[in-house]
């Protein structure tokens, strides 16, 4: 079974396990039949009883925010057509997006950095053309 990542079906994964508990199930079983950890069992339970049924919310991903916003990727990326468009087919190099990138939005980004950001924009790029259409 793969992961389930669709937020309203974990939360209803999280629901089930709590009304499993609440017919007197062990942890432990109930994670077997939930296809868990019980430590995540025991993490809902506990959040559950803190907060109710929002603590079977999905939490926010934790961690450092991205440095360019959904806005400045979007005008990165036509900035780096424009320069595709004038190069006439020779390779940017990493020097020059981000040299482009602190010229035009005040960040730095170290060269070696840029690939995993292109890679990153390509990756989103049909996210964030839904963003202009909006």
């Amino acid at each position: 079974m793969g992961r389930i990542k669709e937020p309203e079906l974990l939360k209803e994964r999280r629901r089930k396990a709590i009304s499993l508990l609440e017919t007197g199930m062990s942890q432990s079983k109930i994670a077997m039949l939930v296809n868990v950890l019980r430590q995540s069992v025991s993490r809902w339970v506990k959040a559950f009883r803190a907060e109710g049924i929002d603590g079977l919310n999905r939490k926010p991903k934790s961690g450092r925010p991205p440095k360019l916003t959904d806005e400045q990727k979007k005008k990165l990326i036509g900035f780096l057509g424009t320069m595709i468009d004038h190069s006439k087919g020779r390779p940017m190099s990493s020097t020059v997006i981000a040299e482009l990138i602190r010229n035009q939005f005040g960040i730095k980004f170290h060269k070696h950095h840029i690939p995993r950001l292109l890679r990153s924009l390509k990756n989103k790029k049909s996210s964030l053309e839904d963003l202009t259409q909006k």
